[in-house]
């Protein structure tokens, strides 16, 4: 009963969260990784095996969370790096700036993909310094630096990754405030512990206790987030800055998956890893049934029903 009543309390607050836009934005500028690229990472050519089925332009079979809440917005969401059209036609800039592999910090030498300072940057110097107080903003970012702090060698290893992750967001969130943006709906991490690929790790490393600890580490990267958020808006007075709970949604998805339509919360239907389907997708004739799509995405379906939560709670403009 607990636990129908706590799943209960979190839809009703998607529900309750709810506003209206007091006028439609003209715009959706999106930063993050693979969660939320459509076609940067794709734009290259060792990559080019994402244009492909049973890929979509990126690490899902079908549309991203952010191309569903576009479509909600009847607005536009372009790859930003890719060409607009055929070769050699004008170069039009997208809107879209996740790039599948990014962190909110990195400061490896490239090639990487860049990083959130380096997207926030590239999107400033297209805008000319100006962000369009009318547009919606979203940064979604940090998985790969929770990955990253799973597999690090120390406990505070693990902990200077999240600080610095958290430190990361919360700059370049400033940073599109003071340059203009109003309306930014910042999106937590998922659980860690709950995708396919930690869960293979656990048991290849004979080491159970990782799906718990990944767990953890995904609540402090939250907790920091929400503290920093909290910060930046009693500071710059930015009431329409929002974070979204996908820790909550995702596992209230994972445990619900039953009641949602789906029939596998475990198993990645397709493995980027191997390139191979789980036997149960039937070659991908199954994606609707799985959550996810590999070892760290969720499948189109899933992507759906997070975009339109997304929807429910995206912060009002101004008026």
């Amino acid at each position: 009963m607990q636990k129908i009543l706590s799943n209960v309390s979190f839809i009703l607050g998607l529900l309750l969260s709810y506003s209206a836009f007091a006028s439609q934005p003209n715009n959706l500028y999106v930063f993050g990784d693979s969660f939320s690229d459509n076609g940067n990472l794709a734009t290259l050519f060792q990559y080019d095996f994402l244009n492909y089925p049973p890929y979509d332009h990126g690490f899902s079979n079908g549309p991203r969370a952010v191309e569903v809440l576009a479509t909600q917005l009847t607005l536009p969401l372009k790859p930003h790096y890719k060409l607009d059209g055929n070769l050699g036609s004008p170069y039009v800039p997208g809107t879209n700036y996740a790039f599948a592999g990014a962190r909110a910090y990195d400061t490896r030498l490239p090639p990487r993909s860049p990083n959130l300072n380096e997207q926030v940057g590239l999107f400033l110097q297209t805008v000319y310094g100006v962000a369009d107080p009318k547009a919606l903003y979203i940064v979604f970012i940090g998985g790969n630096d929770l990955r990253d702090a799973r597999d690090a060698a120390s406990e505070a290893s693990a902990q200077n990754l999240i600080n610095m992750a958290v430190d990361a967001i919360e700059s370049n969130v400033r940073t599109l405030l003071k340059a203009g943006a109003k309306a930014i709906m910042v999106v937590n991490s998922g659980d860690l512990g709950g995708i396919p690929e930690t869960r293979t790790m656990a048991v290849s490393k004979h080491q159970p206790s990782l799906i718990k600890r990944s767990t953890e580490l995904t609540r402090k990267f939250n907790e920091e987030l929400a503290e920093s958020v909290q910060e930046i808006r009693r500071e710059l007075h930015a009431d329409h800055l929002v974070v979204f709970d996908f820790f909550g949604f995702s596992r209230f998805v994972t445990q619900e998956y039953l009641a949602l339509g789906f029939t596998d919360n475990q198993h990645a239907c397709f493995s980027s890893v191997t390139f191979t389907f789980y036997a149960g997708c039937n070659n991908g004739l199954n994606f609707d049934q799985f959550v996810y799509f590999d070892e760290t995405h969720p499948s189109a379906r899933t992507n759906e029903r997070i975009g339109r939560a997304f929807y429910a709670v995206i912060p009002e403009l101004t008026r």
